[in-house]
C-alpha cells in the first residue's frame, strides 16, 4: 500500500504514472534524482562477480561455484543449459562480453 501512494498518489488507484527513467537516472542539479543506471550497474556486479570466480577468490560463495557448479570445469567452457537458476544463466550469458577483458598468464 506504501509503494502504492509513493507511486501513484493514493493506494486506490490501479493504474500508476509513466516513469522517463532517463529523466530519473539525470543528476540532481539538471533536474533528476541522480538514480544510477541499473542496467549497468547489475552488468558491473555480474563482472565483479565472474572475476571472482576466475580468481578462485576465497569465499564460501566462490568455493561453492567451483565445487557444485563448475565441478573441476573451465568457467569459459561450459556449456549454458535451460535448467540452471537465472543468476547462472545470467553469468554464463554475460561470458562473451567480459572475456576479452580477462587476460590468463601462464607461469
Amino acid at each position: 500500500m506504501l509503494t502504492a501512494f509513493l507511486w501513484k498518489g493514493v493506494d486506490s488507484i490501479k493504474n500508476g504514472i509513466k516513469v522517463c527513467w532517463n529523466e530519473m537516472r539525470k543528476p540532481i542539479k539538471q533536474g533528476g534524482l541522480g538514480l544510477p543506471n541499473l542496467a549497468n550497474w547489475n552488468k558491473a556486479l555480474l563482472f565483479k562477480y565472474i572475476w571472482h570466480i576466475a580468481l578462485k577468490k576465497e569465499s564460501l560463495c566462490i568455493a561453492w561455484v567451483h565445487t557444485v557448479k563448475l565441478k573441476n570445469k573451465c568457467f569459459w567452457s561450459i556449456s549454458l543449459r535451460q535448467s540452471c537458476s537465472l543468476v547462472w544463466h545470467k553469468l554464463l550469458q554475460i561470458r562473451p562480453i567480459i572475456q576479452p577483458f580477462i587476460v590468463s598468464v601462464i607461469k
